[in-house]
């Protein structure tokens, strides 16, 4: 348990640090993507394309 905390910390901190949503895939995949909407204000989350870019949901 204390890794998963642990790990979704440390997606949260670089979805933080690279706001970029390209960046969030790139780094942290869907997760990071997901947690970088949800910290824009889209409470849906999201995923990351086959390019690699961060696709949030409406």
């Amino acid at each position: 348990m204390k890794i998963m905390k642990f790990m979704f910390f440390l997606t949260v901190l670089l979805c933080m640090v690279a706001s970029g949503e390209g960046l969030s895939c790139q780094l942290g995949g869907n997760a990071a993507c997901s947690v970088s909407c949800w910290i824009q204000g889209r409470h849906y989350g999201g995923y990351c394309n086959s390019r690699g870019v961060c696709i949030c949901n409406r």
